[in-house]
């Protein structure tokens, strides 16, 4: 239910911003008889979200398989594993972030041509990652277990979690 619910929010949200714009008197002014698709420019688009698309799709089927595989191993073990999940993604958004900022940084400068930018700064966001990196993980490392017990006390849950961490790291 939850599903359809945002299914139908994000439908309805859609149509309400293409009525909107479809009516607006602004510059922004949006006429659907005037869009196109430039043939080169979609196949650029595709040749470059391609890759990226499907890896996030193996990651995610990966992640079902790793999940169907946890579960047979009791209640802890999949308490530990959740625990354990929710800390990874936390820590793991620093250094998402600074990637998608070097993706947007390195696509405005190769459209400027300004490919000595492109490498320095990438050079810059790759050392920046390493370091923001090791910050997170000594502290994760050190205290995976109190971290842990943020999500679930139990001994055998915590111990799972901590295991997973420590592998994971």
């Amino acid at each position: 239910g939850v599903a359809y619910a945002t299914i139908i929010a994000e439908a309805l949200s859609a149509l309400l911003v293409l009525y909107t714009l479809m009516h607006s008197d602004a510059s922004y002014r949006l006429f659907l008889r005037d869009i196109r698709l430039d043939k080169s420019l979609t196949k650029r688009i595709f040749r470059i979200s391609l890759p990226t698309a499907i890896q996030q799709s193996v990651t995610s089927f990966s992640n079902v398989i790793v999940q169907g595989y946890i579960n047979g191993f009791g209640s802890a073990c999949m308490a530990g594993w959740s625990s354990s999940s929710k800390l990874d993604q936390f820590c793991r958004l620093p250094m998402q972030s600074l990637a998608l900022a070097n993706t947007t940084f390195a696509g405005q400068n190769m459209g400027a041509n300004q490919l000595g930018r492109v490498r320095e700064g990438t050079r810059k966001e790759f050392a920046l990652s390493i370091g923001t990196t090791v910050i997170i993980l000594v502290p994760l490392m050190m205290f995976s277990p109190i971290f842990i017990e943020l999500f679930n006390s139990e001994s055998e849950v915590v111990r799972y979690g901590v295991l997973f961490i420590r592998w994971l790291s």
